[in-house]
């Protein structure tokens, strides 16, 4: 669209959409595409002033604010690598990634960035194949390590988003997310200024935001929402409000849930309390974010992950009655992991990358059935720990669930089952055991009932929202240790 020859014009754009308002914040402040592009371009300058060259890294470990945003255009006019980072990550993880990025500039106050203006003349044709965004993780050893993308990878990403999430000149997008987030780069904010959509531009949404979370959406009018599931879950839990509110609250009506896995019983339950189906969207950060997304039409369903771009192609393999690894190839794939020891490539078998999931596909429809790390062989069989997880969260006593497996004598690997309930005060945790056995006896398959259920206060999360399980497997050994 925006790209010729390796070139991708980003001014051409912004000229076409220069009237236009892309950025709404919630302060009532409108800024159009022309004026943000100014803004940006104003940053560049200091960044040159600074002596900032391309390819250099910066560090930007701030709170979301419009600058973040200004400084993810800035990197991408003058070819420097943007390397987010969560403002509230601990001392000695950030020294690691300090150590792994070797950054030329580190941004932790607002106050320390200027807008220059400048009459000299900059190159507006920029290469796609510039280095661009450094987003962090962390490997199955706790290992700091940075997913590094070229700006291409995020472009067609982006590109692929907007189309299958059905984004255009119409969609108001509430921006909530974390902007150290893949989501809160690619989905609500590339994306949309690629397909000439506004944005609403609101703080990060915490536990206490969302008591209140439905106001800014509803007064702006915004008809396109990404929310990961414990949002849906909480938004569901704590919703008190009137049939008017609910009215104004089902004119949203395109909200995709993102970032891990959504359960039937939240879907139901967000269904039945706000009137909209949740479409469901499949991601793998390596790949370079959102790669399905459910359709409006068959998002009245639960089980497919949704239809995917062209660029995209999945494989299964080493299939077991229909289900197996899910590798993907698309052109929009990280170029490798940065660590201390420098650059390791993105390597797979065809350029196709294994993501760590299994599941099927059908009717061109890609279908979710577990995590390779959580798919164990127990009895000859394959047995899901997401499934056994889904299925509990189906009884609407359920706040939360999370299974896991450790080691054991007697049966190799054992399966716990943590569940916490809607009513936090228990009167007798044997009988309430006692009772969800007898319930997932009717669900699953006997070899796939846990071997132990334990009730917690609350399921533990990570900063991305998804379930610690490291947290839990600490806690069942640490306890293991302490009998022994």
């Amino acid at each position: 669209m925006y790209e010729q020859n390796n070139y991708f014009n980003l001014n051409l754009f912004f000229k076409k959409n220069k009237n236009n308002p892309l950025i709404k914040s919630i302060n009532n402040r409108t800024i159009t595409y022309g004026q943000f592009y100014k803004k940006s371009l104003e940053l560049y300058n200091f960044f040159n002033v600074m002596g900032l060259k391309k390819e250099d890294k910066i560090i930007i470990k701030l709170d979301n604010c419009i600058e973040y945003l200004h400084i993810y255009l800035s990197c991408l006019i003058g070819g420097f690598v943007a390397c987010p980072i969560d403002p509230e990550i601990k001392n000695e993880r950030y020294s690691e990634i300090k150590k792994i990025l070797n950054p030329q500039l580190i941004i932790e106050k607002r106050g320390q960035i200027k807008f220059l203006k400048s009459k000299k003349k900059i190159n507006e044709k920029i290469n796609i194949n510039n280095e661009f965004l450094i987003i962090q993780t962390s490997g199955t050893t706790g290992d700091s390590k940075g997913i590094l993308f070229d700006l291409k990878a995020i472009i067609k990403s982006s590109i692929n988003f907007a189309k299958i999430s059905n984004l255009d000149v119409n969609s108001i997008i509430y921006h909530h997310l974390p902007m150290y987030y893949m989501a809160g780069v690619l989905n609500t904010f590339f994306s949309p200024v690629i397909s000439g959509s506004r944005i609403v531009l609101g703080s990060m949404t915490t536990g206490k935001e969302l008591l209140n979370f439905w106001k800014i959406p509803t007064k702006y009018k915004v008809n396109n929402l990404n929310l990961t599931p414990s949002m849906c879950f909480s938004l569901c839990s704590i919703f008190r409000g009137n049939i008017n509110e609910k009215k104004e609250i089902k004119k949203i009506k395109n909200i995709i849930s993102i970032g891990s896995s959504l359960y039937p019983s939240i879907k139901k339950n967000f269904k039945s309390i706000f009137d909209i189906n949740l479409r469901h969207c499949y991601g793998i950060t390596e790949c370079g974010g959102p790669l399905t997304v459910q359709s409006l039409k068959k998002s009245q369903q639960m089980d497919d992950c949704g239809i995917f771009g062209v660029n995209t192609i999945f494989e299964i393999r080493d299939k077991t009655n229909g289900t197996g690894k899910i590798f993907v190839k698309n052109n929009f794939l990280m170029k490798g992991y940065l660590t201390l020891k420098g650059l390791v490539e993105s390597k797979g078998k065809r350029n196709f990358f294994e993501t760590g999931d299994f599941g099927y596909l059908k009717n061109n429809l890609l279908y979710i059935t577990g995590r390779e790390k959580e798919i164990i062989k127990k009895g000859g069989e394959l047995i899901s720990l997401g499934l056994i997880e889904s299925k509990v969260m189906e009884n609407d006593q359920i706040l939360g669930a999370a299974a896991i497996t450790i080691k054991d004598e007697l049966m190799s690997e054992k399966i716990i089952l943590f569940v916490s309930l809607i009513q936090s005060k228990i009167a007798n945790k044997t009988s309430i055991i006692g009772l969800l056995y007898d319930y997932l006896a009717l669900k699953l398959k006997k070899i796939e009932i846990p071997d132990e259920i334990k009730i917690i206060s609350e399921i533990p999360k990570n900063k991305n929202d998804k379930t610690d399980k490291n947290y839990l497997k600490n806690l069942c050994n640490k306890t293991l240790n302490e009998k022994n």
